[in-house]
């Protein structure tokens, strides 16, 4: 058969980046375990709703890159503190929490790779798009005169079909997975 090319790659780094967050969570711990006073038993209780649990809500909805980037890493910062605060004062169990929350901060990092690579595969896909299809190009014109028999009188709703998916960002893995099916 004759092989399709799609504007996807896999976004490049995720498993460096996951491991540079695990490994930024343990230097701020140690920093913090080693360097920092233990907070006393309330200050640790007031620590993570006070500061973590509003850093994962507002990263739901930020959606610059810059944002995320420093969401993600006051979170890293925010655990750790909790973290170390909580074997301080020997509260074992306390230290759950702060490396669940850092598992968080994990996949957050995953998404603002994926999300940044999404961008920049939405902006090649829009390059050079007018949203008309008779400005289409082909590299085998027999191929576009197959393309336009098989899509005859549907020429505006395959327009709108092309924008959305550019707008949604056809290349995540999902939609590529539902347009495969």
């Amino acid at each position: 058969g004759k092989p399709i090319f799609t504007a996807t790659t896999p976004a490049p780094g995720i498993t460096f980046h996951a491991l540079a967050v695990i490994v930024r969570f343990g230097f701020f711990f140690a920093l913090c375990y080693y360097a920092l006073p233990p907070l006393t038993h309330e200050g640790v209780d007031i620590l993570l709703p006070t500061f973590v649990i509003p850093l994962v809500a507002v990263s739901m909805f930020l959606r610059a890159p810059l944002a995320r980037l420093l969401i993600n890493e006051a979170g890293i910062i925010s655990c750790a503190l909790c973290g170390a605060n909580s074997l301080q004062l020997s509260q074992s169990e306390g230290f759950v929490f702060p490396c669940i929350f850092c598992a968080f901060f994990v996949c957050r990092e995953a998404d603002r790779l994926w999300a940044n690579q999404a961008e920049v595969e939405a902006a090649a896909l829009r390059q050079g798009f007018t949203g008309r299809l008779q400005d289409a190009a082909s590299s085998v014109a027999q191929d576009k005169a197959t393309i336009f028999e098989a899509i005859q009188g549907l020429e505006q709703d395959v327009e709108r079909a092309i924008e959305i998916l550019i707008v949604a960002g056809m290349t995540t893995p999902s939609l590529r997975s539902s347009a495969a099916s």
